[in-house]
C-alpha cells in the first residue's frame, strides 16, 4: 500500500520536536505496518526571493526526513502567487512535480492534515481522508465559515464526541469518524527514573491561536491559548507540595507572566534549554515523564491528536459562548491559529481543552491539564 501524508508547517518550524511527531507517528506507524509512505508538505518560503536563505532553513528539515527514512519521498512545495486572477503554481524542492504528481496517482490513500490544501492536489489521489486533529475549533472554524475544506472522501477525528448528539458545537454536515491518535512505541519506549521530582509539561505560551466570534451582533477576538487556560491555575503550586514545571516556548512579551508564574511556586524554563529538535523531542517528553506520575484525565480518550506526543499540547479552545454554529463555507482568518501572532493582549475568554469539549459536550466550565508519559530514544 502507498500512503501519502499531507502535514501542516512543519519545515518552516524547525523548533517544533512535538508538532513534528504529531505527523511522524502516523508516518512511522504505516511504515512499519508495511506501507509506503511520502511526505506532502507545503512551505513558506523567505518573503524575499533568496536562495542561500530558503536552502539554509530547509536543510536541517530534509536531513530529519533522510533521518526518519523519507529521503526521496518527501514531497516540499511551495505555492507560489502568479498572475492575481490565476490559481498559485506549485514549485517543489527536492523533486519535479512530475515525481510528486506520480506518487500522489499512485498512492491508495492521502491522509490529509493540511485543512485548506489545494484541491487540485487531492484531485490526484485516487483516496483521501481528512484527519481532524483540532476537534471542535475545525468544526467552528469551517461552520462560521472561517475555514473552507476542499471534499474528501472520508472524515476521520481525534474527537470522541464530534459528530454526535454530546457535541455542542456542529458536525459540519460530515460524516465523521472517530479514531484514536497512534504513537510509535519502539520510538517512545517508557523508562523510569526513581529521581523524578516534578510534573513537568512542555508547551507554548502565548501562540497564534484567536477565536474570531460574534456578540451582540459584533465580531470580537478571543484568546484561545495554553497561556489563558494555564494562568487560571497560577497558583495552584501554593496548594500542593507537589513540584510543578512548566518548559515553555516563550518571548520578551510574556515577562510578566513568567514573573507571575514563579511567584507562585511554578518551576519556569524556555523549551529550548530542553531538547526541542524531533530527533530529540521525544526524549524531552520522556525527561518530563520521569519528572512527574502524570496528571491525567481518569476519562478514556481525553488527549488529541496532538497531545499524544506533544506534553499538554490539546489544543485550548473557547467554548462558554461558542454554541453550535450551522454554515459551513469560508476561510481562516485573523482568528486561526494559522495567523501571526497579535502585537496586544486581546479580551480573553475561558478556555479548555478541545479534546475535552469535544468528549464532554454540554458540562458546565470545566478544564483539565494533562500531561503524557512516553519514553524516546
Amino acid at each position: 500500500m502507498i500512503a501519502v501524508i499531507s502535514v501542516y508547517k512543519v519545515a518552516n518550524f524547525p523548533d517544533g520536536g512535538g508538532h513534528f511527531w504529531v505527523y511522524m507517528q502516523y508516518a512511522q506507524g504505516l511504515r512499519r505496518l508495511g506501507c509506503e509512505v511520502y511526505w506532502l508538505e507545503q512551505f513558506r518560503p523567505p518573503p524575499a526571493p533568496d536562495p542561500a536563505q530558503e536552502a539554509a532553513l530547509l536543510a536541517p528539515f530534509f536531513e530529519r526526513m533522510k533521518r526518519f527514512g523519507l529521503e526521496g519521498k518527501t514531497l516540499l512545495y511551495s505555492a507560489d502567487r502568479g498572475s492575481a486572477d490565476g490559481p498559485p503554481s506549485f514549485r517543489f524542492v527536492g523533486c519535479e512535480w512530475s515525481h510528486a504528481e506520480r506518487a500522489l496517482r499512485q498512492a491508495d490513500l492521502l491522509l490529509n492534515f493540511h485543512y485548506a490544501i489545494d484541491p487540485r492536489l487531492l484531485a490526484c489521489a485516487r483516496r483521501t481522508a481528512l484527519v481532524d486533529i483540532d476537534p471542535g475549533l475545525l468544526q467552528f472554524w469551517i461552520s462560521t465559515g472561517q475555514l473552507k475544506v476542499p471534499a474528501h472522501d472520508c472524515y476521520l477525528t481525534t474527537g470522541e464526541t464530534v459528530g454526535t448528539p454530546s457535541a455542542r458545537f456542529s458536525d459540519c454536515g460530515l460524516p465523521w469518524h472517530r479514531i484514536r491518535p497512534p504513537v510509535c512505541v519502539e520510538l517512545w519506549p517508557f523508562t523510569y527514573d526513581p529521581r523524578a521530582e516534578a510534573f513537568t509539561t512542555v508547551s507554548s505560551w502565548s501562540t497564534t491561536d484567536w477565536l474570531k466570534v460574534t456578540e451582540n451582533g459584533k465580531t470580537v477576538l478571543r484568546e484561545n491559548t495554553k497561556r489563558v487556560a494555564f494562568l487560571e491555575f497560577a497558583e495552584l503550586p501554593r496548594r500542593t507540595r507537589q513540584p510543578l514545571e512548566l518548559a515553555l516556548y516563550t518571548d520578551d512579551r510574556d515577562a510578566a507572566d513568567l514573573t507571575r508564574l514563579t511567584r507562585n511556586g511554578w518551576r519556569v524554563r524556555h523549551s529550548t534549554r530542553t531538547p526541542t529538535a524531533p530527533t530529540s523531542s521525544a526524549r524531552a517528553a520522556s525527561s518530563a515523564a520521569r519528572r512527574r506520575r502524570a496528571w491525567s484525565s481518569k476519562t478514556p480518550g481525553s488527549a488529541t491528536g496532538r497531545s499524544a506526543t506533544w506534553p499538554a499540547a490539546s489544543r485550548w479552545w473557547y467554548r462558554t459562548r461558542v454554541r453550535a454554529p450551522t454554515s459551513s463555507t469560508g476561510k481562516a482568518c485573523s482568528a486561526s491559529p494559522r495567523s501571526t501572532r497579535p502585537p496586544l493582549r486581546w479580551k480573553r475568554s475561558i478556555a479548555i481543552t478541545s479534546a475535552t469539549a469535544a468528549r464532554r459536550g454540554p458540562s458546565p466550565r470545566r478544564t483539565s491539564i494533562r500531561s503524557e508519559s512516553w519514553r524516546a530514544p
